[in-house]
């Protein structure tokens, strides 16, 4: 009698921040002055009250890193942009959905919520006690954050930068990025140095009105040999869709 019935895939074991630094050369070196998060960044981060973003409640205070300091001309050369992005390792909150809120943006598996958790995170400035830092645009999807702490949708689209994190090995980059009623996204291979990937701002098409609300559409990691290490894609319908 055939079986016709697929095998149960092996659920992944939840990441730790052994097996997290086992895969970034950036976390084993030792921890700088400029890596470390003043108190109210981290406050900020393990705000309990954020919905839909990316709020972790406790963050690995050993494993920030800095990961660029970035000073430009803002997009269109209104005023200027001085911004910090920092890698974060924490846990999510316990639960995933809290009284009287939507689901935060992590949207991950119970069981999922006790492994170690990347974030993305800009800060431009001092961060108020009713506001969050700027990691919003890594939740741009309702599918759930990835149950692996690295994966390529781990982008955040700054108002300067494009900025990913990506782990030993990968040598190559593709980012495509797009704008709601942007027929083809705009194909972007960022810049690595160590373990962090970053592209300059990339303007969106005239045609589709705003010009920075760019989401990632897809991502992919190459190893030195142009294999295909991990990727990602959502269509531009869904983009065109979101709320």
């Amino acid at each position: 009698m055939q079986n016709n019935v697929a095998p149960a895939r092996p659920v992944p074991a939840p990441d730790t921040v052994a097996t997290l630094r086992s895969q970034l050369v950036i976390l084993r070196q030792p921890q700088r002055a400029a890596d470390g998060l003043s108190p109210w960044a981290v406050a900020a981060e393990e705000r309990p009250d954020c919905s839909n973003c990316l709020s972790l409640a406790k963050v690995e205070n050993r494993d920030t890193r800095l990961l660029v300091r970035v000073h430009a001309r803002a997009p269109g050369g209104h005023g200027e942009i001085d911004e910090r992005i920092y890698l974060i390792v924490g846990t999510p909150w316990a639960t995933a959905q809290r009284q009287g809120e939507p689901a935060d943006g992590w949207r991950q598996a119970q069981r999922l919520r006790r492994a170690v958790h990347v974030s993305i995170v800009g800060f431009t400035g001092r961060v108020s006690g009713n506001s969050s830092p700027f990691d919003l645009l890594l939740s741009g999807s309702p599918q759930p954050m990835p149950a692996r702490a690295l994966n390529p949708r781990d982008v955040m689209i700054g108002r300067a930068v494009t900025v990913g994190v990506i782990p030993d090995g990968i040598t190559r980059v593709r980012w495509e990025l797009a704008n709601p009623g942007q027929k083809r996204p705009t194909i972007v291979y960022p810049k690595l140095r160590g373990n962090v990937a970053i592209a300059p701002w990339t303007p969106a098409p005239r045609a589709t009105g705003p010009i920075n609300e760019q989401w990632l559409a897809g991502a992919v990691w190459y190893d030195a040999q142009g294999r295909v290490v991990a990727s990602f894609r959502q269509s531009l319908a869904h983009l065109d869709q979101r709320p």
